[in-house]
C-alpha cells in the first residue's frame, strides 16, 4: 500500500483525474493532427491530378508509386469470343473511351472511371482489363424480342 505523507487521499484522486484529462486532450490533439495531415495529402494529390490532366499526361505514371497496370498495349476488339456478337459500333470511339477509363484508373480518379464504365455498359460493351480486349454483346432489346 502507498500512503500519502500528508494523509490527504483526495489529492491523489485529483492527480489520476488530471492524468485522464491530459490523456484525453492528447488523443484529441493527435486526431486533429492526423486529420489535417490527411487533408493536406488529399489536396496535394488533387493538385497533382489536375496538373497531369492539364498537361495531357494523365496516363503517365508518377515516380513515387509503381502502377499496377502500366501496359502500353492498345485496346482492340475481338470477335472470336463465344459471347461476342458482331454488331456495328464505332470502334474508334469505344477504344477512346477505354483508354480514358484506363488513364483515369491509373491516377485513381474513380469517379471518371465509373462514369466511363456506365457509358460502356449502356453501349453493351464487354471488356477485359487484363487482356485489353473488348467485344459487343447482344442488345437487351434484341434478346427480349427473341424470347417473346
Amino acid at each position: 500500500f502507498l500512503f500519502c505523507s500528508t494523509g490527504n487521499t483526495r489529492a491523489m484522486g485529483n492527480t489520476s483525474a488530471n492524468k485522464a484529462e491530459i490523456q484525453k486532450a492528447y488523443k484529441i490533439a493527435k486526431k486533429k493532427r492526423r486529420m489535417i495531415k490527411k487533408a493536406e495529402k488529399k489536396r496535394e494529390a488533387e493538385q497533382m491530378r489536375l496538373l497531369r490532366l492539364k498537361e495531357g499526361t494523365s496516363a503517365a505514371s508518377s515516380d513515387d508509386k509503381p502502377k499496377a497496370s502500366t501496359s502500353t498495349k492498345k485496346w482492340h476488339r475481338i470477335i472470336d469470343c463465344r459471347k461476342a456478337v458482331d454488331r456495328p459500333v464505332d470502334d474508334a470511339r469505344i477504344n477512346d473511351l477505354l483508354e480514358k477509363r484506363s488513364a483515369a484508373k491509373l491516377i485513381k480518379d474513380y469517379k471518371v472511371s465509373d462514369a466511363l464504365t456506365e457509358t460502356l455498359v449502356g453501349l453493351e460493351i464487354v471488356y477485359d482489363d487484363a487482356k485489353r480486349t473488348w467485344h459487343t454483346r447482344r442488345l437487351k432489346a434484341e434478346s427480349q424480342e427473341d424470347n417473346a
